[in-house]
C-alpha cells in the first residue's frame, strides 16, 4: 500500500500529472499497470498514467496541466493517460478544456471523441450482458467537440447534446438548460468557493426556469446547491424590483434560496434587499439575516410587512458595517 501511494504521488514535476483539489466521499486511483486502487486525498499530485474511480455518492474535482479541469461524478471509472488523452470506462465526467490544451482525445469502448476548447459533460453506461446496449451522452456548454462512429460523426457545439446507443450516434439536439442538466457539479463548485463567469451563468440559467414547477422544484434545489456562489446573481435579480405578477413565485423561491444559503460574506447583499417592494421578500431576506447573525436586532416578522422599514434596514446596514470585513 505504502509503495503504491509513493508511486502515485508526484514530487518532481507537478505539471506532469493531476492535482486533487476537492474530494467528496472516496476517490481512488492506481498508477500505470498497478493492480489495486488506493484512496487519495486533497492536495495529492498524481502522475500520469493513472486510473481514477469513485464509489456511490462520491465526487471529485482535479486540476490538470494547461489550465484544464476534470470533474468526476459518482460511480465513475476513468483512465487518464495524459491530460490530452482519456478513456471513460463508465460513469459521468465534466471536462473543461483550455485553448492551450486542445484538442483533447476522450473515448469510450465504442466512440472516440475530440474536444476543442470547451466545457463538456460526457456520460457512459457500458452494455449490460444480455440486456441494454451501451449508452453514451455528450453535452457541450461552450466550445465544441466531435464524436465519431463508422457511419456518423457529429460536431456538437455549445448549447447542443447528442446520444449514442451501442455503435449508433444520433443527431444532436438543443439543450433545454445546461446548468440544470449538469447540476451534479454544483457541490464541487460550492466547496471550491470561487465565484466566476461559470457560476454567474449557472445562477442566471436556473433563475430563468425557477418556480415553473411549484412543488419540489428541481431548479430551486439546483440553485440552492450552488450555495453562497448563487447569492450575487439572486441579489441582482431581486434588486431589479420589477414586480411582475407572473414572477411572484419565482421571486419568492429566489429569496428563499438566498436567505437559506447566504453566509456572512453576502449579508450586505441581503441588507440591500430589505427595501424590496414586496413584503414577503423582505420577510424572507430579514429571516436570512437573522439566521446569519443569530439575532433579529429587535425587528420581528410583522415589522417587515409594514409600509415603512427604513429603521430596520438601517439597523441591518449598520450591523453589516460592523461585522462584515
Amino acid at each position: 500500500m505504502i509503495a503504491l501511494l509513493a508511486a502515485l504521488l508526484l514530487t518532481a514535476d507537478p505539471a506532469a500529472g493531476v492535482k486533487v483539489t476537492i474530494v467528496q466521499g472516496t476517490l481512488e486511483a492506481k498508477a500505470g499497470a498497478a493492480e489495486n486502487f488506493s484512496p487519495v486525498k486533497v492536495g495529492d499530485q498524481i502522475d500520469f498514467p493513472l486510473t481514477l474511480k469513485t464509489g456511490a455518492g462520491a465526487k471529485a474535482l482535479l486540476e490538470l496541466p494547461d489550465g484544464c479541469e476534470l470533474r468526476v461524478n459518482e460511480q465513475t471509472e476513468l483512465v487518464v493517460e495524459t491530460h490530452k488523452k482519456m478513456v471513460i470506462k463508465q460513469g459521468r465526467i465534466f471536462l473543461k478544456v483550455s485553448a492551450s490544451a486542445a484538442p483533447v482525445d476522450v473515448a469510450t469502448d465504442l466512440h472516440p471523441m475530440k474536444l476543442e476548447a470547451c466545457s463538456a459533460e460526457i456520460s457512459y453506461t457500458p452494455r449490460v450482458p444480455n440486456g441494454q446496449p451501451a449508452a453514451t451522452k455528450f453535452m457541450v456548454l461552450d466550445g465544441k467537440m466531435q464524436a465519431f462512429s463508422k457511419k456518423f460523426s457529429p460536431v456538437i457545439s455549445a448549447g447542443w447534446w447528442a446520444t449514442g446507443y451501442g455503435q449508433q450516434l444520433n443527431t444532436p439536439d438543443t439543450i433545454n438548460n445546461g446548468s440544470m442538466d449538469t447540476a451534479w457539479v454544483h457541490s464541487l463548485l460550492a466547496e471550491r468557493g470561487r465565484a466566476d463567469e461559470e457560476t454567474s451563468t449557472r445562477t442566471e440559467e436556473l433563475l430563468s426556469i425557477l418556480a415553473k414547477q411549484l412543488e419540489n422544484d428541481p431548479a430551486e434545489a439546483a440553485l440552492r446547491s450552488l450555495g453562497e456562489l448563487a447569492a450575487p446573481g439572486i441579489a441582482r435579480y431581486l434588486g431589479k424590483n420589477v414586480l411582475l405578477e407572473t414572477q411572484v413565485m419565482r421571486r419568492r423561491a429566489a429569496a428563499r434560496a438566498i436567505a437559506d444559503a447566504a453566509t456572512v460574506k453576502s449579508a450586505g447583499l441581503l441588507a440591500g434587499l430589505l427595501s424590496h417592494g414586496e413584503a414577503q421578500i423582505r420577510v424572507l431576506v430579514a429571516g436570512g439575516l437573522a439566521r446569519i447573525a443569530g439575532k433579529d436586532l429587535g425587528f420581528k416578522e410583522d415589522y417587515w410587512k409594514g409600509s415603512s422599514v427604513d429603521a430596520g434596514k438601517k439597523a441591518w446596514e449598520d450591523w453589516v458595517k460592523q461585522n462584515v470585513k
